[in-house]
């Protein structure tokens, strides 16, 4: 019996086998690489300048009160400590003083203790307390005397004293710490300011016009 295959199944003959051997096959072409385009951007040099100077505006604004540049001047005069008082909630009051050279090198010796917590503590002059009235005036740390056994330097014990009587919890502890960084930033707006001897010219009038009386209550307060 013979069968017949329809078209659509039988094979197309082999037209390679018909061809030369000898001729090598052609290889076919690499696809081509894609195309990236890209578009550089070119940074405007004015807009980046005008963003430092806003940033260095921003950093630098002058918190120096006339009042400050008053207080700071008298203290240079008299070979004080400059020192300001900073509400930390209502009706309770903390002051912070100039450091002294002793006071620094004592803060730089303590290891145990970050070195802005260590300046704070020891730029703590007076606490006062309208709610419970009561008032502690504190010593420099080169004045205190402390367990020289346990600690390197007082400020341990100062911080466990403080922490026992004023700063009872950590918010207020850390309230004080953000006082205590604007003070040293207004400190050292003032040590800028006083490198310029216009300075001196321009604000004596106001130092000196301050009443000896105030002056006189000032000292007898801080020295109880």
């Amino acid at each position: 019996m013979v069968y017949t295959v329809p078209v659509k199944f039988a094979t197309a003959p082999n037209v390679a086998q018909d061809k030369p051997t000898d001729v090598p096959p052609v290889p076919a072409p690499e696809p081509a690489a894609p195309q990236i385009h890209v578009q550089e951007t070119v940074p405007d040099p004015l807009a980046a300048k005008s963003f430092v100077q806003d940033l260095f505006r921003s950093a630098q604004q002058d918190i120096v009160t006339q009042q400050d540049t008053a207080d700071f001047i008298k203290a240079l005069y008299e070979g004080t400590q400059f020192t300001k008082m900073y509400q930390l909630v209502p009706g309770v009051y903390i002051t912070f003083r100039e450091l002294t050279p002793q006071d620094n090198i004592i803060c730089q010796r303590e290891k145990a203790v970050d070195p802005t917590v260590a300046r704070m503590v020891a730029a703590i002059s007076k606490y006062e307390n309208n709610h419970t009235n009561s008032t502690f005036s504190l010593r420099t740390v080169s004045e205190l005397e402390y367990d020289r056994s346990r600690f390197e330097t007082p400020i341990p014990e100062l911080i466990e004293w403080l922490s026992a009587r004023v700063l009872k919890t950590q918010g207020l502890f850390n309230m004080a710490l953000q006082l205590y960084e604007q003070f040293s930033a207004l400190l050292q707006q003032l040590y800028d300011k006083a490198k310029n001897p216009d300075f001196f010219t321009h604000t004596q009038t106001a130092a000196s016009s301050e009443p000896c009386s105030e002056t006189s209550a000032e000292h007898q307060s801080s020295s109880v």
